[in-house]
């Protein structure tokens, strides 16, 4: 996911933007769980900030991670959900394989 932020106060970083991600997910209904802390991890040689969540719903626990960069005035966003630590791994391969080409490349 891709959003405009130039015209976002205090949105400058991933960092800032889960801030904003993390204050709405705690505002709603859900009971969203955030059991480690924010971290920080290149995908393609960008730094992202990394957000771990964990939503359960009756017996089934949905986890979750939301890498998001700031770059040319838009917050760009991946969020990989997933149940199982295989899964996890699975999910982190194809986060490590992201590459980025600027333009004319």
């Amino acid at each position: 996911m891709a959003e405009n932020v130039r015209s976002a106060p205090g949105i400058k970083t991933g960092k800032d933007y889960l801030y904003q991600v993390k204050s709405q997910l705690n505002s709603g209904r859900m009971r969203i769980e955030f059991p480690n802390p924010e971290y920080s991890a290149k995908l393609g040689g960008v730094d992202f900030a990394v957000l771990p969540s964990e939503l359960t719903i009756g017996n089934t626990t949905v986890k979750q991670k939301y890498y998001v960069t700031v770059m040319k005035g838009y917050a760009l966003s991946f969020i990989a959900s997933y149940k199982s630590d295989d899964d996890e791994a699975s999910l982190q391969k194809i986060m490590d394989s992201v590459t980025f080409k600027t333009a004319g490349q």
